[in-house]
């Protein structure tokens, strides 16, 4: 056990000193680590403490804080990476900015890169593999879920399989039922799932995020902009209160609209299911899931696309070597298989560790097998976006939607939302 501490207390300190990082003192209690969590999961984690102690000895002197923070808002809170939190997670469309902008992700030590490239799901790792440099890959974060996507959940006491199969047939399901269905097709966070689907591709050449490529200006863009013309214009959907198209957040929206009964399905991701479950009490049997409906513009057809990401555990490479020593411990400790079985039991979150992962209430889990569906049938990895890609997806969605872009224009349109995106 010293032997392999001292081995990775030498590469921490190498690392931090190679990335130019003060490796002493910010003002920290030496034995308290503070982890920054999600709300939902820190019950869960707190039980883990005593025993990753008992496994590791050599840090029992440690106290180990949680303070809640939640995913999205931790690249935020890292403006000044010496007052942030030693551990914490972190979506993974935040990494790049996180490990090469900020410089607050500490590189895992070989020792880690064996355990977590032998333990997790090589997709998930991969993602977090990086060569800023140019001299040799690295991981830079511990895996730690793998569900972060969007499908479809609908009413089966009002609506049925072949309702729910296209979009065009759930919409008239909506219809015929005098009901509605929520997407909120006005957030650029799901509004690209008819670019996905049509072949629509938006990522930086490479790790600097220097250089941006999209080919939303194609044919491609085109035929996803068509169908945005085609479903979402005021002769399809309605207006007002008669819009058989609900434009609402699904996180503060979807339970509510399913306990009242104004819609028959939604769009929504994973991190619903606990405020569904919640508003629908004894009825919640009737609320299913699955994968996104095909949607088509002209003769085509296209499956619906949903972002796919998961979520990770950095350590701050900020901190004192010693510090970072620990944090690396606990977070490969909360990331393993004991770590992410108690997340599954505590939140019902998607592992990415294989043997959780294999276990039969994962397996059988119905809300993680539609995730695992929608992934397969058109899921685009969530990675780094600029801000040019959220405010011009938004903006152009609302310009179909208000009728300023029409398949006359569109073309034009494309060219110009893809030269703001290259920048």
């Amino acid at each position: 056990m010293k032997k392999l501490l001292s081995v990775l207390l030498a590469s921490t300190m190498a690392l931090s000193v190679a990335g130019g990082l003060a490796a002493c003192g910010d003002g920290d209690d030496r034995n308290t680590i503070k982890i920054w969590a999600p709300a939902a999961s820190i019950s869960g984690y707190k039980a883990l403490i005593n025993g990753f102690k008992e496994e590791n000895p050599d840090y029992k002197k440690y106290t180990f804080k949680f303070e809640n923070k939640e995913e999205n808002d931790v690249q935020g809170a890292l403006s000044d990476p010496k007052a942030g939190a030693h551990v914490f997670f972190f979506p993974s469309d935040h990494l790049n900015n996180l490990a090469y902008k900020l410089k607050c992700l500490q590189p895992l030590p070989e020792t880690y890169v064996a355990a977590v490239t032998a333990r997790d799901s090589k997709e998930t790792v991969d993602l977090v593999t990086k060569n800023y440099d140019g001299t040799k890959d690295q991981i830079y974060a511990f895996p730690a879920t793998d569900d972060n996507g969007y499908f479809l959940w609908y009413d089966s006491s009002k609506i049925g399989a072949t309702d729910i199969a296209t979009w065009d047939s759930l919409i008239a399901a909506a219809k015929a039922k005098n009901s509605k269905v929520l997407f909120n097709y006005g957030d650029s966070y799901y509004a690209p799932s008819f670019f996905f689907g049509a072949g629509v591709t938006f990522d930086y050449t490479d790790d600097t995020l220097e250089e941006y490529d999209t080919n939303v200006d194609s044919a491609e863009g085109i035929a996803a902009a068509g169908a945005y013309i085609k479903y979402f214009s005021s002769s399809y959907i309605g207006t007002g209160d008669k819009a058989v198209i609900v434009d609402k957040n699904p996180t503060s929206a979807l339970a509510e609209a399913f306990a009242n009964g104004s819609i028959v399905a939604g769009v929504g991701g994973t991190w619903v299911a606990p405020s569904v479950k919640k508003a629908m009490g004894d009825r919640y049997s009737n609320i299913k899931t699955a994968k996104l409906p095909s949607f088509t513009n002209g003769n085509n057809t296209y499956n619906m696309g949903s972002f796919i990401g998961g979520k990770y555990c950095g350590v701050n490479a900020a901190k004192p070597a010693e510090q970072i020593e620990v944090a690396l411990a606990f977070a490969n400790y909360l990331t393993g298989e004991v770590g992410q079985q108690a997340r599954y039991d505590s939140t019902g979150a998607g592992p990415t560790n294989k043997v959780v992962a294999a276990t039969d209430a994962v397996v059988n889990d119905p809300i993680l097998a539609t995730y695992r569906a929608q992934k397969e049938s058109c899921g685009y990895p969530q990675k780094d976006q600029p801000s040019t890609f959220w405010e011009g997806i938004n903006a152009f969605v609302k310009e179909i939607v208000g009728g300023k872009t029409t398949a006359t224009n569109v073309g034009t349109k494309l060219e110009k939302l893809a030269k703001s995106m290259r920048g």
